[in-house]
């Protein structure tokens, strides 16, 4: 752990591709005599996981812009220099902000004068993530709000001055049809840009995406309209997203339908295969995304007594609905005093059930995990004594894809019959 001096969070991370040193980004608020101040922040490590003190001397970089500031994304540049992403806090708005340090962790004097850049939009807006073109150009992707909340993409020259050859001023807002939330930017290997993130509307969201060409205009062969939108039976919040080499897009986040969630992750495919285009209807609405993959973790549902006679073994059923997956069940027993017996909630014992596998087709099939011998015996001495016998049981479920999920059985155990 590191003491950046306040209370502390890092919200980003890269590694040096030269050197593999770690290099995180974050914020950090104190409080000066009842006055909060939130700073920027940033760390380097050695790839051993100590601090690089040749940056500014201890590993450590504070920056400010006279007023509260916050880091969300950083990017290594091919020559060392690091540059952030994040927004400011003036009161009145947020404003997109970035800075660039040197190797040695000072701020660099050839980035806007300062080391610093901040964009006054007109409106709120805000960085979640960096990203460098081939070009040295920069380009970062958030939230803009104005007469809603939508994606915002900026985009600076490498002396860090808005590049008018994006959307003729270096900013430009996508609507996507609901309440957007861009989380992540990349750079596909054709030089066009993707941002991804989530759309929400009435109370549910979907995962994002839109794909820009080079000059910032949307590109029409990615969804028909250069924006595409993927929907479930629940929510899908995407928090995270890359390029592959091949040009398709993943994006990362997770599905929920209000009472769970689980891991999500969708693929998007090229131009070349389809692009965005899918089955979508275009305009930010449909669901296709070209190649779309594990998108929600596989339904795992348990079945069994809740009460069963003590023996050799704790039984539950266990599937994947129409899906075949593979089952991993295990869990514990444990005797806890009451009834007649002596024993107190303090004196409660645990043993571990060993674990059972199985293979689940279009149907449930049985899992039955053994009680080792001495825990039948303590158990069925509990028993005798009045005391409660539960079994706790978790069931993993896994499909082919490698999509996990997994439910919860509490079994309560009795007396045998004679």
């Amino acid at each position: 752990m590191t003491d950046m001096g306040g209370r502390d969070q890092a919200n980003a991370i890269a590694v040096q591709p030269d050197d593999g040193k770690i290099v995180v980004a974050g914020s950090s608020q104190t409080n000066n005599n009842n006055v909060v101040d939130r700073d920027i922040v940033i760390a380097r490590y050695h790839s051993g996981g100590f601090l690089d003190e040749s940056f500014d001397g201890n590993g450590k970089q504070g920056v400010e812009f006279g007023t509260d500031e916050y880091a969300h994304g950083v990017a290594i540049q091919p020559d060392g220099r690091i540059v952030v992403a994040g927004y400011t806090d003036r009161g009145d708005r947020y404003r997109i902000a970035f800075a660039r340090l040197n190797p040695n962790g000072g701020l660099d004097g050839g980035f806007d004068d300062d080391g610093r850049q901040e964009l006054d939009l007109g409106a709120a807006a805000l960085a979640e993530d960096v990203a460098l073109q081939p070009d040295g150009k920069i380009v970062a992707a958030g939230r803009y709000q104005g007469s809603g909340f939508d994606f915002a993409l900026a985009r600076l020259n490498p002396d860090g001055s808005p590049d008018t050859g994006f959307n003729g001023v270096g900013f430009l807002a996508t609507d996507l049809g609901g309440s957007e939330q861009g989380h992540a930017v990349a750079v596909q290997p054709d030089g066009n840009l993707v941002v991804a993130g989530s759309s929400g509307s009435n109370g549910v969201s979907r995962f994002a995406l839109a794909r820009y060409n080079p000059d910032g205009s949307l590109d029409q062969q990615f969804g028909g309209d250069g924006r595409v939108t993927t929907g479930s039976d629940g929510s899908l919040v995407g928090w995270d997203g890359l390029v592959q080499p091949d040009g398709k897009i993943v994006v990362a986040g997770y599905a929920s339908d209000g009472t769970r969630s689980d891991f999500a992750l969708a693929r998007y495919g090229t131009t070349d295969d389809g692009g965005g285009g899918g089955d979508g209807t275009g305009g930010g609405t449909g669901d296709g995304g070209g190649e779309v993959v594990d998108t929600v973790a596989p339904e795992l549902a348990l079945r069994g007594r809740r009460s069963q006679r003590l023996g050799r073994f704790v039984k539950v059923r266990a599937g994947c609905g129409p899906e075949a997956c593979a089952l991993l069940a295990r869990g514990s027993i444990v005797i806890r005093g009451g009834g007649q017996g002596k024993a107190t909630a303090a004196k409660r014992r645990r043993f571990q059930l060993r674990r059972a596998r199985a293979e689940s087709g279009a149907g449930k099939v049985r899992l039955r995990l053994k009680l080792p011998r001495k825990a039948r015996r303590a158990a069925r001495r509990g028993l005798r004594r009045g005391h409660k016998v539960r079994a706790r049981v978790v069931v993993i479920g896994t499909d082919a894809a490698g999509n996990r999920t997994k439910a919860k059985r509490r079994v309560k155990l009795v007396k045998r019959r004679r």
